[in-house]
């Protein structure tokens, strides 16, 4: 047996409501997007880093080149000596940077290497746009916002069914309270008048009267029952009740006060954030 009252229905529904989560996540999701807006007014900065393994090269199978004398040419010889010198290497200088590459004498990069590694830093930060940056921010404000409308209108909507199903299913109660006394009443004047036929006070269209009366009280009080059930199923749905689970409204099927029916406005939300800051 679940004891239910209002306030518990009501906390229920906004807990467990699938359209309230999904207007949840959409104000989650407007936040985010004001704060990429804005992120675009600040520096941007942006680091990389790469790895890569080398099993295995054409140059880890023992491949090796031809031996070239490195090609060296001394600055401070003579000039015949220097154009001399060239014109014997030249055709084998390229082959000589080649080699000296493969080596790892040049630039410290040997080809073929296991392990490589890289690091990339950049930073930017934005000076003029045009006013393109403001106008973003302005409208990821404003979708904030209404999306924050649409949640409150979300949750006042769930209130709603909750609050009217909820005393639908009070009154569905009540009726069939009443219509369960009705037949018992019924059924009390019926004996009566039966024993007044037996004491000579009554005739029989006066007992004919009474079981009129008790058969049609009858297909009342089934279908109070039927509403009564009717309505608690539809309250069950909307809280997330088992369908099997009994439940007992706790909450008195009373007036509202006048302060009551005056009321108006919504109840102050507390998960609102407040995305311009």
């Amino acid at each position: 047996m679940v004891e239910l009252s209002i306030d518990e229905a009501l906390s229920r529904a906004l807990r467990d409501s699938e359209e309230v989560k999904l207007a949840r996540a959409a104000v989650e999701l407007a936040a985010a997007e004001v704060t990429i807006a804005r992120s675009a007014a600040f520096p941007q900065v942006n680091t990389s880093l790469a790895y890569v393994r080398t099993f295995q090269s054409a140059f880890s199978s023992g491949f090796q080149l031809p031996h070239f004398p490195r090609f060296a040419p001394n600055p401070s010889a003579p000039l015949e000596s220097r154009v001399r010198y060239l014109e014997q290497n030249a055709q084998t200088a390229a082959f000589s940077v080649i080699q000296d590459l493969v080596d790892g004498q040049a630039l410290s990069l040997p080809f073929g290497r296991a392990h490589t590694y890289s690091t990339g830093l950049t930073a930017s930060q934005l000076l003029f746009a045009g006013g393109r940056v403001k106008a973003g921010i302005e409208i990821a404000q404003h979708s904030y916002a209404a999306a924050d409308y649409a949640l409150a209108e979300e949750i006042a909507e769930i209130q709603l069914q909750v609050r009217a199903v909820y005393y639908q299913a009070l009154f569905a109660q009540e009726v069939e309270t009443i219509a369960q006394a009705a037949l018992v009443q019924a059924a009390s004047f019926l004996n009566q008048e039966r024993l007044r036929l037996q004491a000579g006070y009554a005739s029989d269209l006066d007992v004919l009267r009474a079981e009129v009366s008790l058969a049609n009280i009858r297909p009342q009080l089934v279908e109070a029952r039927n509403a009564t059930s009717l309505a608690l199923l539809n309250l069950k749905r909307i809280v997330n009740v088992p369908l099997q689970q009994p439940v007992r409204l706790t909450t008195p099927l009373e007036a509202p006060t006048a302060a009551e029916l005056t009321r108006t406005g919504l109840a102050p939300r507390s998960y609102r954030r407040n995305a311009r800051r």
